[in-house]
Order: C-alpha cells, then structure tokens, then sequence
C-alpha cells in the first residue's frame, strides 16, 4: 500500500516538476551558447585591436603612414562586418530560445488544461 502511494506521489512530483527541468536546461543551454559567442567576439575583437596598436607602431615614414591608413579602412570594412555577423548570431541564440521557451509553455498548458 505505502509502495504504491509513494509510486503515485513520485510520478505526480516528476510530472510537476518536467516543465521547470526542462526550462532550467534550455536556459543553461542559451546561456552557454551566449558566453561562446561573447568569448569569441572578445578576442576577435582583441587581436583586432592588438594588430592595429602593432600596425601603428610601424608606422616610420609617408609611405608607411599611407599603408597604414589603407589597412585602417580594410580593418573597418572587416570590423563591420564582424558585428553585423556577431549581431545575427545573437539573435539567433534569442530565436531558439524563445521557440523552445513557446514550445515548452505549450506543452505545459496542454497538460494542465483538465480533460473533458
């Protein structure tokens, strides 16, 4: 009798707690795709950076100034596009996340809705 009761309470508390499982791996998940994401950009945009500083500091003459403000835009171009990149990544992330996050709200309403 105590087994079965306590099968019951186990099953109904697993069925109870499904939704918040399954939202706290899909907010684990977005979490860590956003970090990734971060992360590469932080040294994307480092080593961008640092290669500018180095190209500056070579600059020793007219003709070497010219070369440098040539890279200067191609640097920009390469920047830009690297954001707009970046920028559609993250949105993405969001995308996905908010899908299952419907997805998952759907789900739990249909099995709260009582039966009739």
């Amino acid at each position: 009798m105590y087994s079965e009761l306590f099968k019951t309470f186990s099953s109904q508390t697993e069925n109870m707690m499904s939704p918040f499982t399954s939202y706290n791996e899909m907010l684990v998940k977005n979490i860590e795709e956003t970090t990734n994401l971060q992360l590469e950009a932080m040294k994307k945009y480092a080593d961008i950076g640092i290669n500018q500083i180095k190209n500056a500091t070579a600059v020793k003459d007219v003709t070497s100034l010219i070369e440098f403000n040539t890279k200067q835009a191609e640097t920009f171009t390469e920047l830009s596009q690297s954001l707009i990149e970046d920028g559609k990544r993250m949105s993405e992330i969001a995308q996905s996340f908010k899908g299952n996050l419907d997805e998952l709200a759907a789900t739990a309403m249909k099995k709260a809705a009582p039966t009739t």
